[in-house]
């Protein structure tokens, strides 16, 4: 990704150079491609270019717009680009700054909302005297600002905005406290008191006497649904989805790197990426990097599935050895950043595959990220193995969700079989010809009971199929007692997907 940076002087004192130097040092890394420095008295921006394209499209750079006094950059991938150059009447040669700033005079207050793709851009209005921040609807492009009586400070990292002068390290305890007690924050949380983040699909306006708006451009609709008479129309607009977001992701200059687990995340991007390739579009190659691990946590080893996907869209592997990886090693590592104390269970493992990915000439790396949570937290299909007809693997299954969650036999069919089986049967998905016969005659009757719905059932979802938790435990041989939690806890390393 690009960066950008800057500082707005509001009682019009000159912008000195070495404070912002200051911002572009702490951020350097985002510019290989080139850094651009705009100083006029009270303003002072700088781009930080990272540019993956092939045609340089995806420069990070300050345009201009003379005739509205205007003053943009962003770092950004725009994916509507013809969308924004039949809007803006440019040509196909533009960047995608130059196409979004025409997009956002174009369609003024609904601008931000007709941008598609990754970005986080500023602007300044020089005749009103007023800054515009904003980010994409994901939030995957970074944007943080500060507000004083008589300057304003914005870039894309937090460590940035503390390397000027005068700018103050208290700690917000509230941060800390969300941090502490979940593991993460709300949107617009921010470690440090007196720094705020612009929030994903939300637009920041201020003003020249420090005044500060917020109004959010895009948001989910709760109640909007997609309703399909045949279950396969979802699969098929889920996937042309997919193809869309991957194809738009590989406007990359050849090649591309994947992070490549078992999960169901990383294999269905690099399964549609590869596909796509095997259809004769072009697009750049790509290489997948994977996490090893040796005989001794064969559990945790993922490289059967690797291997599988990697080997049929003839994608070359990198493995990274887990047992050389720290904690392990080189404890000197383990630390945190400054920005924030994110530390994953998988840094060690980004780190050293993004090392290998740029000695290889990678120009973007692909993550999934949440996939199997996405996907109802579980990849486990227990009533759809039952109702296959594969009774022994779904008491294997059940068992091993079980052992993993530190649950005993009851409790884990009530949650991984009977809970998904009442919601699938409420949604129809199975058929009662496709269900055990007696299961099928008590759904039935209880249909035939009550034609306008089935009120109550989530309290107690045994009751109307005929069977408790401890007749399906028996059924399916389950052990009487999960394992203790630490066990379950350390086992659950090698049942997480990334």
């Amino acid at each position: 990704m690009s960066g950008i940076c800057g500082i707005i002087q509001l009682d019009g004192k000159p912008v000195e150079r070495e404070e912002l130097d200051r911002m572009v040092e702490r951020a350097a890394y985002r510019g290989p491609d080139g850094i651009e420095r705009y100083l006029d008295g009270p303003l002072g921006l700088a781009c930080l270019s990272l540019d993956v394209t092939p045609d340089g499209s995806g420069a990070c750079h300050l345009v201009r717009d003379e005739r509205h006094g205007l003053l943009f950059m962003a770092d950004a991938r725009l994916d509507n680009r013809a969308e924004c150059e039949a809007l803006s009447g440019r040509s196909e040669g533009s960047t995608d700054s130059e196409l979004m700033l025409s997009a956002l005079v174009g369609a003024r207050e609904q601008g931000p909302g007709r941008l598609l793709g990754d970005f986080a851009y500023a602007l300044w209005d020089a005749k009103h005297r007023q800054l515009r921040l904003a980010r994409d609807a994901m939030g995957l492009r970074p944007l943080y600002y500060r507000v004083e009586a008589r300057r304003i400070l914005f870039a894309s990292e937090i460590q940035q905005i503390l390397a000027v002068s005068g700018v103050p390290r208290r700690l917000n305890e509230r941060a800390v406290a969300w941090h502490l007690c979940c593991m993460q924050t709300p949107q617009g949380e921010v470690f440090y008191d007196g720094l705020e983040e612009v929030r994903p699909g939300e637009e920041v306006v201020i003003e020249a006497s420090a005044a500060v708006s917020r109004r959010l451009f895009w948001q989910p609709d709760p109640h909007h649904r997609l309703r399909y008479r045949d279950e396969r129309d979802y699969a098929a607009h889920l996937q042309e989805l997919l193809k869309t977001s991957v194809r738009a992701r590989l406007r990359a200059r050849d090649p591309v790197g994947v992070s490549l687990s078992g999960g169901v995340d990383s294999t269905s991007v690099a399964s549609v990426a590869g596909w796509l390739r095997q259809q004769n579009e072009s697009l750049p190659s790509m290489r997948a990097y994977s996490w090893v691990f040796p005989e001794a946590l064969a559990e945790c080893d993922e490289s059967e599935t690797i291997y599988k996907v990697a080997d049929h869209y003839r994608i070359p592997v990198s493995e990274i050895p887990a047992e050389q990886t720290y904690p392990l090693v080189d404890d000197a590592l383990n630390r945190p950043h400054e920005d924030d104390p994110f530390f994953s269970m998988f840094q060690p493992f980004m780190e050293m595959s993004l090392s290998a990915a740029l000695k290889d000439g990678v120009s973007s790396m692909f993550y999934g990220f949440r996939g199997d949570v996405i996907c109802g937290g579980s990849v486990e299909d227990v009533p759809g193995l039952l109702f296959g007809g594969n009774l022994r693997e779904a008491r294997r299954v059940l068992a091993r969700l079980a052992r993993i969650q530190g649950l005993d036999r009851r409790q884990a069919v009530g949650r991984f079989l009977l809970r998904p089986l009442t919601y699938d049967l409420l949604k129809g998905r199975y058929q009662a010809e496709r269900m055990p016969p007696c299961m099928a005659r008590r759904v039935a009757r209880y249909q035939q009971r009550h034609p306008h719905g089935m009120p109550n059932v989530m309290c107690h979802p045994a009751s109307w199929i005929g069977w408790d938790c401890r007749r399906w435990s028996r059924a399916l041989r389950l052990p009487r007692h999960g394992h203790a939690m630490q066990r379950a806890t350390a086992t659950s390393i090698s049942h997480h997907r990334w």
